[in-house]
């Protein structure tokens, strides 16, 4: 397999394809990062899928756009979106319930 950037349909991708293409058994493969990740989080599945069956690095191609939105201006840097997300929206419950989860799973020394 080898990585390329590329520019598809306006949204910068890591792309990684097989070193000779095979157009007629080849398959594309999309994987769209969450909220808040960088555009390249999910390179490392492909890889991980690749090296553990030849057959997928020989016959699939896979791209990982990054979302078009930076979040760097909300304090995630580096960080990507599809679209906004308000979260002054969300039911106070349940934002209790995301800040509680948050404070327990950061180290004591990140908080």
């Amino acid at each position: 397999m080898r990585q390329i950037k590329k520019k598809i349909c306006n949204l910068k991708c890591t792309v990684s394809e097989p070193n000779v293409l095979n157009k007629e058994n080849l398959y594309l493969v999309v994987f769209c990062h969450g909220y808040g990740a960088p555009g390249n989080d999910l390179v490392s599945v492909g890889e991980y899928l690749c090296q553990n069956d030849s057959s997928i690095s020989e016959n699939i191609c896979f791209i990982f756009p990054e979302g078009p939105l930076s979040l760097d201006n909300v304090g995630l840097l580096g960080g990507r979106a599809w679209w906004e997300i308000d979260f002054s929206d969300l039911p106070r419950p349940l934002m209790a319930l995301i800040l509680e989860t948050l404070v327990r799973i950061f180290p004591k020394e990140c908080r």
